[in-house]
């Protein structure tokens, strides 16, 4: 089954009507951990804050398909595949 009023760019829509699912990593900002010793897991080298990342599946209409569970920020995605 094809939805053919979904909100997503005209061009995507043109050249990849089939789409079910976008597949991205997320990174959400969280709180800096009290405990000292966790701190460096969670502060990527690029970002000045902590952040844990997570593999989400977004829908043509913008809703979450399906989320696995969050790593801490510093893990490179290689790592957690």
């Amino acid at each position: 089954m094809y939805y053919k009023n979904i909100q997503m760019p005209t061009l995507f829509k043109e050249f990849y009507p089939k789409t079910v699912l976008v597949i991205d990593w997320a990174e959400v900002q969280m709180e800096r951990p009290t405990a000292l010793d966790n701190q460096p897991t969670c502060f990527p080298f690029y970002k000045s804050r902590p952040t844990m990342k997570g593999l989400v599946g977004i829908t043509p209409s913008s809703i979450i398909g399906f989320a696995r569970e969050l790593y801490p920020g510093s893990i490179t995605d290689k790592e957690i595949s």
